[in-house]
């Protein structure tokens, strides 16, 4: 902090004329805050009826956005955009995660395609996933394959249901629930 305007003082601001700490009397960054003592925390707040937000910027261009959109009470991760106008990713009040759409319904909802390298698991189940393989498919259930979808090889392409003679039964019920 300035003590006077050439002299360069203790306190929790200081200015080196390019650079700005807050707890620090030689910030690294434009806007360098450190507290050895707790977490650092950086506050943005806006009015009761106002967005709350940080914006990202290349010269006169905005790249990308987040804040707290008060109008939906959503936080939102926008890019190349008007903050709110294309919400990439949001967050609501419930803890539920929007991707490509800022009314999520569910835990993950993403309104658009998933790309995935191979499998998604049930949680807590190891055993139980969804396999995804180059041209190949599997639904295993407790450690067993029970479909196989696989077009990796040349026709005729194979549907295995039950790959390993594992005891299970085959049931398919019509539209009485009959057997």
């Amino acid at each position: 902090r300035w003590y006077d305007g050439n002299t360069l003082t203790t306190g929790a601001l200081y200015d080196n004329g390019t650079k700005v700490g807050i707890g620090t009397n030689n910030p690294s960054y434009h806007l360098d805050i450190q507290d050895h003592t707790g977490p650092a925390t950086l506050r943005v707040r806006g009015g009761d009826s106002y967005d709350s937000l940080i914006r990202f910027d290349q010269e006169s261009t905005q790249q990308a956005t987040i804040g707290y959109d008060n109008s939906s009470s959503l936080l939102k991760l926008g890019n190349h955009s008007a903050f709110g106008n294309t919400n990439h990713l949001v967050i609501d009040t419930a803890g539920k995660v929007g991707i490509g759409t800022d009314a999520p319904v569910y835990t993950l909802d993403v309104a658009g395609d998933i790309g995935v390298n191979q499998k998604i698991y049930h949680n807590g189940d190891p055993n139980t996933y969804l396999n995804f393989l180059d041209d190949r498919f599997k639904i295993n259930v407790g450690g067993i394959v029970y479909i196989d979808c696989d077009d990796s090889t040349s026709a005729p392409h194979n549907l295995t249901i039950n790959d390993g003679s594992n005891n299970i039964d085959f049931i398919v019920k019509g539209t009485n629930n009959n057997q």
